[in-house]
């Protein structure tokens, strides 16, 4: 599709939605659907004639949807045919909600509200021109983003039009979005990473393909995965996403076995060093590396990641392996995804998150209690506080928390970073992770969570929780096993590949324990950094059953609550030694 057919059909997107809902500007207007064209098509279509977008996940809960609805007082909803029985049982909950506009088959007839595909709207729209009378300013809202919220309700998010044009505008001129690239477009557009992305990607003249998080790759698609068929200059991931890429890979390596092995390690060694030189390798690139370059499609230039911090270990794999730069940003929905980026250009570093935007400034503010200061020598440390064009207006209908967290021109994040010596900002910590156990340690239980996972070749990504009872000396931890790793172990050590056995068997357990311990002595971490205990389970932790925000991070809440008797007794074993 053309950038012209594209704008017509979003201008036909707009009448029709006039026409059918009666929608006018300053109206909020739902969409809660996965990530595709028609997504972000009717989101331009109400950015530009003035109608709010009220943003829900699609794999939202229940509660949480109906409090988005009720909260915006939305009346008109973007969703797929399948979710029209899950609205039509919540009609009762959801009083201003009237009007829905479906995409796909509609799972099933509904007497509450009026319905439409949007195939048949785009019609209604292009049989009849009808324009808003009043077209948005710069300072209205765009968008309510709402949080996916690893605690409690998410909240909505105010995002101004000029918010959106502060963030593209840093991103085309710190990240050379131009009109030769294809983006890769899988991400939940209801989150603020590929929602701005993907603006950036369109005011560039830039082409998406859209595709599936569950299909990336071809061990997940045949005959091949959304990566290859799209064969994109730049995608952005969630580390989760790397963490998988990584591990599928060296499964393949490790597999292979032998010469080709040794053949493999050795390359990366010297290549790792010779970009850390600054230099580039072309002979290891041709002997070694593309083959794994063809698993990304072959034309990546930049690959972005988001959302998380990325360990050391991934960061540097991808780098060498796939033979481009993977760069690290940071920023939240309160900053429209505004904070800031490593250069793409500049040297390989790891374990930061590069320099401020060009649309941000950055503090860091003392946090006495956790001993970190603005004094601190050689490297400031604080709470990173952000000001500039892309900080958001607020909390919608939630004053005090806005004034909690917006102050003045600044809005203080809850993380707590350090200015390194080359003036970049890395993230070290979390005002609002850190547990206190028995004897007045702190545990960053992120940090730990990062560390354990991303090193451990049994854990699947995202796979580890960390548990820290205050009252108690310990940490504990629930793991789910990265099954394609454990069973070729439990092939070669004579044990049950079967999942459900092989989580309880003592010998596996104790393979997971060595090398849990490996990673904290060679992290050099303090005793009480140590998983006193943890328990194996065949599980899966997803949006869907709760357990992850659709932006891939642990609900810990839920997690805590939902295998309470599985910590508990963990602990009581402890207690017992």
């Amino acid at each position: 599709m053309t950038f012209s057919e594209a704008s017509k059909k979003i201008d036909a997107i707009a009448s029709g939605l006039i026409q059918f809902a009666g929608l006018k500007n300053g109206d909020m207007f739902g969409i809660y659907a996965n990530t595709s064209k028609e997504w972000q098509m009717t989101f331009q279509a109400c950015a530009k004639h003035g109608f709010p977008v009220v943003t829900c996940y699609a794999n939202l809960g229940i509660e949480a949807l109906v409090h988005v609805i009720n909260q915006t007082d939305c009346t008109t909803m973007l969703c797929e045919g399948a979710a029209i029985k899950t609205l039509d049982a919540l009609a009762d909950k959801c009083k201003t909600l009237k009007n829905l506009i479906y995409l796909g088959k509609p799972s099933n007839e509904t007497k509450n509200f009026k319905t439409i595909s949007l195939d048949d709207l785009v019609k209604m729209g292009e049989e009849k021109e009808e324009k808003v009378a009043k077209p948005p300013t710069k300072d209205d809202v765009a968008c309510i983003m709402y949080t996916s919220g690893s605690t409690g309700l998410p909240k909505g998010v105010m995002i101004a039009q000029r918010n959106f044009t502060a963030v593209v505008g840093a991103a085309l001129k710190g990240l050379d979005f131009s009109e030769k690239d294809y983006w890769l477009g899988y991400l939940p557009l209801a989150h603020i990473l590929e929602l701005s992305a993907e603006n950036a990607c369109m005011c560039a003249g830039a082409a998406i393909g859209y595709g599936n998080p569950r299909h990336l790759t071809d061990r997940t698609c045949k005959p091949m995965g959304d990566i290859r068929a799209v064969r994109p200059t730049m995608m952005a991931g969630v580390p989760r996403v790397w963490d998988t890429i990584m591990k599928g890979a060296l499964e393949k390596v490790n597999t292979a076995g032998g010469l080709k092995k040794m053949l493999f390690h050795s390359a990366f060694g010297k290549k790792l060093y010779w970009i850390k030189q600054g230099e580039d390798t072309p002979f290891w690139n041709w002997l070694v590396f593309r083959k794994l370059a063809g698993v990304l499609g072959g034309r990546m230039r930049l690959m972005i990641s988001g959302g998380a911090p990325l360990s050391k270990e991934t960061n540097e794999f991808c780098r060498v392996a796939f033979s481009c730069p993977i760069i690290q940003g940071y920023g939240l929905t309160e900053t429209t995804g505004g904070g800031t980026f490593q250069d793409p250009n500049g040297p390989f570093t790891t374990l930061n998150v590069g320099l401020p935007a060009p649309s941000c400034e950055l503090k860091l503010v003392d946090v006495p209690d956790m001993n970190y200061l603005h004094s601190d020598k050689p490297c400031p440390r604080g709470e990173v506080a952000i000001r500039g064009h892309s900080i958001s207006l607020g909390y919608y209908k939630n004053e005090k928390k806005t004034k909690e967290e917006f102050r003045g021109d600044w809005f203080f994040t809850g993380d707590v970073g350090r200015k390194n010596e080359d003036g970049t900002l890395s993230i070290i910590d979390r005002k609002k992770n850190l547990v206190k156990l028995a004897f007045g340690e702190y545990v960053a239980l992120e940090n730990l969570e990062m560390l354990y996972g991303s090193n451990n070749p049994f854990v699947s990504p995202n796979g580890i929780c960390i548990y820290a009872d205050s009252m108690k000396n310990h940490i504990v931890g629930l793991v789910i096993p990265q099954i394609s790793y454990c069973q070729n172990w439990a092939k070669s050590n004579g044990v049950d590949t079967d999942m459900s056995v092989l989580v309880k068997d003592k010998k596996f357990k104790d393979a997971v324990k060595a090398e849990f311990t490996r990673i904290g002595k060679w992290k050099k971490k303090k005793k009480f950094e140590f998983l006193g205990d943890f328990t194996l389970l065949n599980d899966e932790w997803t949006p869907e059953n709760a357990c992850l925000t659709a932006a891939m991070k642990l609900k810990r809440n839920n997690i805590y609550k939902k295998f309470q008797s599985t910590l508990d007794d963990m602990y009581k074993g402890l207690d017992k030694k």
